[in-house]
């Protein structure tokens, strides 16, 4: 009795199912209206739940999309904040002026020793020193603290974001002036000026655009923003500077502690970043 009453629990399309086509057997043995009622009693119990349960097998599959469709959009909003990061890092290891999709790419296939070379080796212009990484923080923050977006992410993501949330602080500590020093003089090509004197008015009063000149004369266009924190630095934002002493290995690990948490991140969610559905795969490499 306990094996039926277990089978029952477990498959309950059983018990209809079986009685349904033992009243379509026992249809057999007789005839006239009785038969006919049998038969009528039999197919109601086996297309019922026929009908319930391919109901329940089309609402999977409808849940699985949602669900689908949830992780997705929670991964494109979490990897265009990662890539907003990144292209503020990115400056600080390649030290190019401008950032760009392609330097991120290149900034995640360095390794440790390739991204301390060009930290020994590369200025940095004040401009991207200077960001304001209470901004990307607050960010992280807001998006992990989204009830939609914390109800999708697993334990392991949830503490992989707060980790992250501390590296950003380590960049804050790692870019403070008294860990540089100037290694040149400012470059007249390029110019930085507020947002709002190019554009209007806008939300970030102190989004910054570094503007760099044309061959014609006069004229700028812009090669870079950034979110300055004007506090930082008191000097002019395109002088190069260098990291001397601890403000090197500061850097490098605050850098590669960002890398190794977008890392564990694309592990835990497939090595791409998902942009509006549109897939930009990465390789990294051993560190």
């Amino acid at each position: 009795m306990s094996i039926i009453k277990s089978v029952i629990n477990k498959y309950p399309y059983v018990l209809p199912l079986t009685a349904g086509i033992g009243l379509f057997l026992m249809s057999l043995c007789f005839d006239g209206k009785l038969s006919d009622l049998l038969i009528n009693l039999s197919a109601s119990l086996v297309i019922i739940p026929i009908v319930i349960l391919l109901y329940e097998k089309v609402r999977e599959k409808a849940d699985a999309e949602k669900n689908k469709d949830l992780s997705n959009y929670v991964k494109m909003q979490a990897d265009r904040e990662l890539l907003t990061l990144l292209g503020n890092i990115a400056p600080l290891v390649i030290g190019t002026p401008t950032p760009g999709l392609n330097k991120v790419l290149k900034l995640l296939n360095m390794s440790s020793t390739r991204i301390l070379n060009n930290i020994e080796t590369k200025s940095i212009m004040v401009f991207f020193l200077a960001t304001d990484w209470s901004l990307s923080e607050k960010a992280i923050n807001e998006l992990v603290s989204n009830d939609l977006t914390y109800n999708n992410l697993s334990i392991e993501e949830r503490n992989n974001f707060i980790r992250l949330i501390s590296a950003i602080r380590q960049l804050e500590i790692a870019t403070e002036p008294r860990y540089y020093v100037p290694s040149g003089k400012p470059d007249d090509k390029y110019k930085v000026v507020n947002g709002n004197e190019i554009g209007g008015a806008n939300k970030f009063e102190n989004r910054y655009l570094l503007m760099v000149k044309t061959k014609k004369v006069e004229q700028f266009v812009v090669a870079a923003f950034n979110d300055i924190n004007i506090n930082k630095y008191r000097r002019d934002y395109t002088l190069p500077m260098m990291a001397k002493g601890d403000g090197k290995k500061l850097l490098l690990d605050a850098v590669a502690e960002v890398l190794e948490c977008v890392d564990t991140w694309h592990k835990l969610r497939g090595n791409e970043f998902l942009l509006d559905a549109r897939h930009f795969r990465t390789a990294r490499k051993s560190r």
